[in-house]
């Protein structure tokens, strides 16, 4: 299956699972209110700021060294990681316990913080064992496992709404799908079962150890930049907290759209480092980034043009506030693109370290803007601060994938993407007086109406994204 097939099958999925999501929230916002939200997404934010001390990058480190290894080595790696995962789960459990207690004293809920922990570790270690089907191209389990789970939470949601007494109650249903998930994962270990690990030397574990720390420190770098800010906001204002957590939502869900793309680009950028076709490499990153910039920026665009309308119809009259907040933070829409393609392909290509080193300045920056603005300027400030901070990360990543020994990148079409933008924006000004109802299918009207007849320019040397229809010449 080409990448543009394999890329659509994973998007779709996800972005189906994260509309489900997204539905969810929608229902227990109409429900429970600006202060339930914020609860719920509280603890949510919580656990996600200490769970990449439980990942250790076990996912990229299992693709880095799929090819390396035989069989019997790769269900070693596979066992050496469930258990690492596990062990660290622990201490993530514990941690995100002490930072509820300091947050909160007096309110301070462990069962609701266990809930959250039982939720975000079952998914993460269903996606673990789906990683060696992902690793053979295998991205059936991938597009619908994770999709099966949220049905089943939104209907778990629906069927027990008018008995939760609190928003966070619905993090135990989150908890007991996610369980079933990563029971029905365990297929994806089909040939790479996990197996004993006698013999293996306290050696083994430390280089393993060594080289996923860089991973979960970039990954914790990432999540400060994405969740202190509503962690934080919650300190000061319940309110706050949810009326912009319920914007940044939005933007989550719209990240899972690049996320599909890049789960079937990896392997193929994998397999063309280990064959040393830089130029092959380059012109996988180079198509993508095209396409990014060419679907997230107008979605961003079009997110600053009606956002105002667009959060009042999906959350209620009571989100005001969240409107504004929305148009502020919509450049992340295309932000967040460049960061997840540019920050794991350099980490799979083996530059984690460098990678880590540029997560941890913007984490630094995003967290100390919050905690200088937040208490002046509320969710406003975490705004100010989240977007430096995503700027300076996007900056330096781009700097780092052009050094890349592995990949020669072309600057080939760039500049037609941002001709695209530019014309898109011009035409999208009107739709701000527009009802968002007619603003927003009109806006789907005039992206498709610019870009579709024109295509053969604007996406002109992209082709299928796949090795069968690769003409440049490696050079490097």
């Amino acid at each position: 299956m080409s990448l543009l097939k394999q890329g659509t099958l994973v998007a779709g999925s996800r972005l189906l699972d994260k509309l489900m999501s997204l539905a969810i929230v929608l229902v227990m916002s109409r429900h429970f209110g600006e202060e339930g939200l914020g609860e719920f997404n509280y603890f949510f934010s919580l656990v996600s700021l200490f769970a990449p001390m439980m990942d250790l990058g076990a996912g990229m480190t299992l693709l880095q060294r799929w090819h390396d290894r035989d069989e019997r080595g790769r269900r070693v790696l596979l066992t050496q990681l469930i258990v690492l995962k596990c062990a660290m789960g622990l201490l993530a459990l514990s941690l995100a316990m002490g930072g509820d207690v300091l947050n909160q004293w007096s309110n301070a809920r462990p069962l609701a913080v266990c809930a959250a922990f039982l939720a975000f570790f079952l998914d993460d270690f269903s996606e673990l064992l789906r990683r060696p089907a992902q690793a053979q191209g295998h991205m059936a389990l991938e597009s619908t496992l994770p999709l099966v789970s949220r049905t089943a939470q939104l209907i778990g949601v629906l069927l027990f709404l008018n008995r939760m007494a609190n928003a966070y109650q619905a993090l135990y249903i989150y908890a007991a799908a996610n369980a079933l998930e990563a029971l029905a994962s365990i297929y994806g270990t089909k040939g790479c079962a996990p197996t004993v690990l006698s013999g293996l030397h306290k050696a083994d574990w430390r280089e393993l150890i060594r080289n996923g720390f860089p991973f979960a420190l970039s990954s914790l770098f990432v999540m400060a930049m994405l969740h202190f800010d509503t962690v934080l906001l919650r300190h000061y204002s319940l309110k706050e907290a949810g009326a912009y957590s319920a914007a940044t939502r939005i933007i989550m869900v719209l990240n899972v759209l690049n996320g599909g793309i890049c789960h079937a680009l990896f392997p193929k950028i994998m397999k063309a480092k280990a064959d040393r076709d830089a130029g092959h490499a380059g012109w996988l990153i180079n198509g993508t980034l095209r396409g990014f910039t060419i679907l997230f920026g107008g979605i961003a665009i079009g997110g600053a043009v009606v956002g105002n309308g667009l959060m009042l119809a999906l959350y209620g009259d009571k989100f005001t506030e969240t409107g504004p907040i929305f148009r502020v933070l919509s450049p992340l829409i295309l932000c967040a693109a460049y960061f997840s393609l540019l920050g794991q392909t350099l980490e799979i290509l083996g530059q984690q370290r460098k990678v880590m080193y540029v997560y941890a300045v913007s984490a630094a920056v995003n967290i100390l803007g919050n905690v200088l603005l937040i208490p002046h300027f509320g969710m406003h400030g975490a705004a100010a601060a989240t977007i430096l901070s995503q700027l300076y990360a996007v900056a330096m990543l781009f700097r780092l994938i052009f050094k890349n020994e592995h990949v020669k990148m072309y600057r080939d079409g760039i500049g037609r993407s941002v001709l695209f933008l530019s014309l898109l924006g011009a035409l999208y000004v009107p739709l701000y007086w527009l009802n968002v109802w007619i603003a927003v299918p009109l806006g789907a009207l005039i992206f498709a109406a610019l870009l579709l007849p024109y295509r053969k320019y604007w996406l002109e040397g992209m082709g299928r994204l796949d090795n069968s229809k690769f003409k440049i010449q490696n050079s490097k």
